[in-house]
């Protein structure tokens, strides 16, 4: 189960398209296959419409050379790698918890740090972030803190460390003193920094590979190597191309590349997952799915593609009807998940899917937009009739019309699913997640209640409040 989305819009595509080959299902031409699951997500061949076979063959070259690379990059930063001194056969509590958080000024990361820093169980939290021109790391956790009534007392907590380093330098870019403080005293790593950039290739990512296998050493290199816990924010992109005939993903070591062939972000992310789960440290992937709205005021960035798609729904008086199911998470529930297994006794799996038990369907973003609704390919050909017509500024400055290509892949999978009588099986967009695991360690996650049509008015008020949907369309009434 999962879906996860852009943080920034890419650049323009092309706003043509074939409508025959939009309304066409793709081919399998292996037993993977390729599902858009954003909307910057390029052509990655694993599965195309009506390809001869010399297409076919070029799909497979395509795939090997992306495996290839993936496994070269597993064992580059998965060499000679330290032994870890016998591990507990059931998990020793620590006197104390020491978190390491990476990456605690973005959107999940914010709220990570919160949920540490008010929880007693925590003796110390130890937040590591790049300098930015956006100003001091003190100064941008306060403005997040802020932009989401978080409690911003709690970063004059006594046991809040703020350091600035980069973990792809050595010693993570940190004084002596610093770097040795943290590797004597940490018994948690979370690390969560990891640029979403989804238009890049896998090898834009090495600076972050390097970074895992430098966190990773010097957590071998510690004293408490034995009951240290690393915990890396993975994402469903790690298995981005699993063919759901398969079943859900489980919540294990993946042990075939091409699972995770497609955007270099989620090939980064399997490469990833790779190197952690040869450390030898206790450690878990946790695959994210699609995070929306905080469950309190509704939150959620404009800047991804659920937003996007409602905007310009609301501008061309018409919502896209949409097969499947939605695995969507809370962000702030994402954290609190997080949380919970940070804290938790027993021995973690390799990996852990954090998506919805309970999904919902399309309709709850449906109601919340009174407007006629379409089928999907109707939708995309009312955008592209509006892009034609577009002039260059214009087109430069609407996020749909930049996303207009991955809509039109969107629509593609979507009539796939229709097709093959799938719409009420079907995850959409994202292969669907075993949950079983995380949820015996979750209570957050065992819980958690499906999502509703007011959660999906709590959002588009929020759009509303935010500037980004034009309240001039009153539509509040009607909500």
């Amino acid at each position: 189960m999962t879906t996860r989305q852009p943080a920034n819009a890419p650049e323009l595509p092309s706003a043509k398209s074939s409508p025959a080959a939009r309304d066409s299902a793709p081919t399998n031409l292996t037993r993977f296959r390729s599902r858009s699951y954003m909307p910057e997500m390029p052509s990655v061949t694993l599965g195309t419409p009506q390809c001869d076979g010399t297409e076919a063959a070029a799909v497979q070259i395509d795939i090997k050379q992306r495996t290839d690379l993936m496994d070269d990059y597993i064992e580059k930063y998965s060499s000679g790698l330290s032994k870890v001194p016998s591990r507990p056969s059931a998990k020793t509590p620590e006197d104390t918890v020491t978190v390491l958080l990476t990456g605690s000024t973005g959107h999940l990361g914010t709220d990570i740090l919160a949920i540490l820093l008010a929880d007693v169980k925590v003796h110390k939290v130890y937040t590591l972030n790049r300098r930015s021109s956006e100003g001091p790391t003190s100064e941008r956790h306060h403005a997040k803190f802020k932009s989401k009534q978080l409690d911003t007392e709690l970063l004059n907590s006594r046991k809040f460390v703020s350091l600035d380093g980069d973990t792809s330098l050595a010693s993570l870019g940190l004084d002596t003193s610093s770097y040795e403080e943290i590797r004597g005293s940490v018994t948690v790593i979370i690390h969560n920094a990891w640029p979403i950039k989804l238009s890049r290739s896998l090898s834009f990512f090495e600076p972050n590979l390097r970074g895992l296998r430098n966190l990773i050493d010097m957590a071998l290199a510690s004293p408490r190597a034995p009951n240290i816990r690393f915990l890396f924010s993975s994402t469903y992109f790690a298995a981005q191309s699993w063919n759901s005939n398969d079943g859900p993903v489980p919540e294990d070591t993946l042990t075939d590349p091409r699972v995770g062939v497609g955007l270099g972000y989620g090939e980064s992310k399997y490469v990833a997952e790779q190197i952690l789960s040869r450390s030898g440290l206790e450690s878990s992937s946790l695959r994210l799915c699609q995070l929306c709205g905080r469950s309190t005021d509704g939150g959620w960035s404009p800047f991804e593609w659920v937003p996007i798609m409602v905007k310009a729904s609301f501008e061309m008086g018409a919502f896209p009807i949409i097969a499947g199911f939605i695995p969507w998470i809370p962000l702030d529930i994402a954290a609190k998940c997080t949380v919970d297994i940070v804290l938790s006794d027993s021995l973690l799996p390799p990996a852990l899917n954090i998506s919805h038990p309970r999904p919902s369907k399309w309709d709850i973003l449906e109601k919340a937009v009174p407007v006629p609704k379409v089928t999907f390919s109707q939708w995309v050909s009312m955008l592209e009739s509006r892009a034609a017509q577009a002039s260059p500024d214009e087109l430069q400055r609407s996020p749909a019309f930049k996303l207009l290509s991955g809509f039109q892949k969107l629509a593609v999978d979507n009539n796939a699913v229709i097709a093959a009588g799938r719409q009420d099986i079907d995850q959409y967009p994202g292969p669907l997640l075993s949950t079983e695991k995380a949820q015996a360690v979750s209570q957050t996650l065992r819980e958690l209640q499906r999502l509703s049509p007011r959660e999906g008015r709590r959002w588009v008020e929020y759009w509303m409040t935010a500037g980004f949907i034009d309240p001039g369309l009153d539509i509040q009434s009607r909500l």
